[in-house]
């Protein structure tokens, strides 16, 4: 059963109307027809069970069979993501979409080697259209937000959330093991680096500013595995 987002003034009488993309991708591509059931969520992560009622030219009406169930919160997780080469980027932001994470920054380290410049607009929209069909695809109970690139410097020393982590080749223990030895936080933010990784600099830089410098593997990962084997403790 498909899932889709609508705004909570879309919701009226126990009828939740779906314009738009969304729409015309029930329609168009779906082949959706009334009696067809669907999902949809709100934005404050209310999820309901609903049924085609009818079809317009550029609408459809949907009655709720019922409300399902908030899942129960865990650690909010954003991640701090150096900008990858070609698709490499764009995969990790899927995975991690897909394992739960609440918030994506793009960051812009030392290393990084693709150059968004006068193309960040663009790429900010496309990249909060994967998350949204990302979340789509796996049910989850919102969309995460993917911000607007950062610096390094900016990324690491900005508003925290209440465990910082970095991480890198070299650390001293494992993010498994780091995980394993503290009772699960309220908020946490994680760090991974481009494919040359980070500079000792920017590791100095992060350590003097309170984050935890841990390794994401056995071996030297490339970015976007990185970040999927650093999302998926969480599961």
């Amino acid at each position: 059963m498909p899932q889709f987002f609508v705004n909570i003034s879309d919701i009226s009488e126990g009828v939740v109307k779906i314009r738009g993309r969304d729409f015309h991708h029930l329609v168009n591509v779906r082949r959706a027809v009334p009696g067809d059931e669907i999902f949809i969520r709100t934005a404050d992560g209310k999820g309901y069970e609903t049924c085609i009622q009818s079809i317009q030219s550029d609408h459809l009406s949907a009655v709720i069979k019922k409300e399902l169930p908030c899942e129960s919160g865990s650690t909010a997780l954003r991640v701090f993501l150096c900008l990858l080469k070609g698709a490499n980027f764009e995969l990790a932001l899927q995975k991690c979409v897909e394992s739960g994470v609440s918030e994506i920054t793009p960051v812009v380290s030392e290393r990084t080697i693709p150059d968004i410049k006068g193309k960040v607009d663009r790429k900010n929209e496309r990249w909060n259209k994967i998350a949204s069909e990302a979340a789509k695809q796996c049910l989850r109970r919102d969309v995460p937000a993917v911000n607007f690139p950062v610096d390094f410097k900016t990324a690491v020393t900005g508003l925290g959330s209440e465990v910082r982590i970095l991480a890198h080749p070299g650390g001293a223990t494992s993010l498994k093991t780091f995980l394993r030895g503290m009772s699960a936080p309220v908020s946490a933010d994680l760090l991974i680096g481009p494919e040359g990784g980070f500079s000792m600099g920017e590791i100095k830089l992060a350590e003097e500013t309170g984050w935890f410098i841990v390794s994401a593997g056995s071996t030297h990962l490339r970015g976007e595995t990185a970040t999927i084997a650093a999302v998926s403790p969480r599961r």
